[in-house]
């Protein structure tokens, strides 16, 4: 095996704090000296930041010895590291269970222990029928059937014509999860793709493989992976022709199933996780946050095994949380998720994607905006607006939007002027200086060139023309003309922003 250098540092530095603590737990059961180095030089390397380092290791090391036996302690280490993970998660997989016993039953074979190799054997079948490992049973049933014919008790052939009809059945429900699931992975594949699916998927079998499917009923899927995979397409295909209220109940169906699978929960988390937050997705898009509470709570006590399920885990969480609070007006929250958003910056540091972190700064920043918190709003806005890159263009053209509504709202008159040229230019670079940001720039600039006291009709003539606009305009065609319109409203009428926001929940 080749000195693992980099792999040895990258999985040290995966390891939860539990499964370190077991691994030295593991070591020091070896009991020897020897097995002190090991631990040693496992200690060093998770004290590495950045990236790996070899003289560091040398430096600590200091034995001549030791140094000159550095690889092999790093090869003996990496596989030290592995073999205690394999017991480490034994216990917490059910397939490693009845591979357990199908070792044990070739042990009482060796042995000649007749009776411990069918009560094995038995047992194993029935771990495997209660959690729908169909792959196992395929091998148990064999098995059984050798264990048959050199033992055969009562009539043969009645034993015989039972196991051919187990093992039709558990190929008949392999087949299926094999139909059900190629139809998933390749809408799936081709969701990543196409979004909406324009493009046809030309899989040799795929349209005919996809009729097939969506002809079967529900009731028809009988294993954890047949029904599981036939919900995933159901759901997806719902998302694609954007019917948001069938993706909720078919996620809804994804969730119950999940709590009739326990072990799948934990043995697949992030299908699970998936399915929680696709529950929560799709309850957003059709404004239903009745489970929401308790769908989060249960999204949030997830054991997360890795860095990157508990980085999933707790952005999620966050971010379904913000869009909750925005959408039922419970603005005065909006610190809550601030101090959420900080905490996982400095927990997660580098490890937060681009995407994630401006659309939550820009979120942020008009969540603050509508909680009357201008001064921290602004400083989200900045950041939305000064990101490098080619991510995500409608937020940073909608912070530009928010800006100059938060100089307006700070009467920020010495600095509005250059304000209002700048991201006037940037959009015209961009594009996006049409119709409604032309009318909008026109609307800010008249409205700060006004006192206080005269600003009524420029407002009643902001929110008409806005709202003839909107009406007249394709869904989500106009980046920002719903705060637009919500903030003209709460300022023609001298109402919180907040509570201009309720009435539209409302209404």
């Amino acid at each position: 095996m080749a000195v693992p250098n980099e792999d040895l540092f990258e999985l040290i530095h995966a390891l939860t704090p539990s499964e370190k603590r077991y691994f030295k737990l593991f070591a020091q059961r070896q009991g020897d000296d020897k097995h002190k180095l090991y631990v040693k030089v496992f200690d060093i390397i998770d004290a590495m930041t950045g990236a790996y380092d070899e003289q560091i290791i040398k430096k600590k090391l200091r034995s001549p010895k030791f140094v000159k036996q550095l690889p092999q302690i790093k090869v003996y280490l990496f596989d030290l590291i592995m073999k205690s993970m394999r017991l480490y998660r034994s216990d917490k997989d059910v397939a490693n269970e009845v591979f357990d016993l199908i070792r044990d039953e070739l042990f009482f074979t060796e042995k000649g222990l007749k009776e411990l190799r069918i009560k094995t054997i038995h047992k194993a079948k029935e771990i495997a029928y209660q959690y729908d490992i169909m792959y196992l049973l395929v091998t148990l049933l064999r098995r059984e059937r050798v264990y048959m014919l050199k033992f055969p008790d009562g009539d043969p052939f009645a034993h015989l014509e039972k196991i051919h009809k187990e093992e039709a059945w558990v190929f008949e429900r392999l087949n299926n999860e094999t139909l059900v699931g190629e139809v998933y992975y390749s809408l799936f594949t081709q969701h990543i793709k196409d979004p909406t699916l324009r493009e046809e998927i030309t899989l040799p079998g795929f349209a005919e493989n996809l009729k097939r499917v969506q002809a079967m009923p529900y009731a028809d899927q009988h294993t954890f992976l047949e029904k599981f995979y036939w919900l995933r397409v159901q759901a997806l295909l719902h998302r694609i022709n954007r019917k948001y209220a069938d993706v909720y109940e078919v996620t809804k169906q994804l969730i119950d199933l999940f709590k009739d699978y326990p072990q799948h929960r934990m043995n697949v988390m992030g299908n699970y996780m998936d399915a929680l937050s696709n529950f929560l997705g799709a309850g957003h898009a059709i404004n239903n946050y009745e489970a929401y509470d308790e769908t989060l709570r249960i999204l949030e006590s997830l054991e997360a095994s890795t860095v990157k399920d508990k980085l999933s885990v707790d952005t999620s969480v966050m971010q379904y949380r913000m869009l909750w609070y925005m959408n039922t007006n419970q603005l005065h929250r909006s610190i809550e998720i601030m101090e959420r958003f900080q905490a996982l910056q400095k927990e997660y540091a580098h490890l937060l994607s681009d995407t994630f972190v401006l659309s939550t700064q820009y979120n942020l920043a008009v969540m603050l905006f509508f909680a009357e918190e201008y001064d921290l709003s602004l400083n989200y806005c900045k950041e939305v607006i000064e990101s490098k890159g080619q991510i995500k263009l409608e937020l940073q053209h909608g912070g530009r939007l928010l800006y100059l509504l938060l100089q307006l709202e700070l009467n920020n008159l010495v600095y509005f002027d250059s304000a209002l040229r700048s991201n006037t230019r940037l959009m015209k670079q961009t594009g996006r200086y049409k119709e409604f940001e032309q009318a909008f720039c026109g609307f800010v600039k008249k409205l700060i060139q006004t006192p206080h006291k005269q600003r009524l009709p420029v407002l009643r003539d902001m929110y008409d023309t806005f709202q003839k606009m909107k009406a007249n305009s394709k869904p989500r065609e106009f980046v920002f003309i719903d705060e637009t319109l919500y903030w003209s409203k709460a300022r023609l009428n001298s109402i919180p922003l907040n509570q201009a926001l309720a009435l539209s929940i409302d209404a």
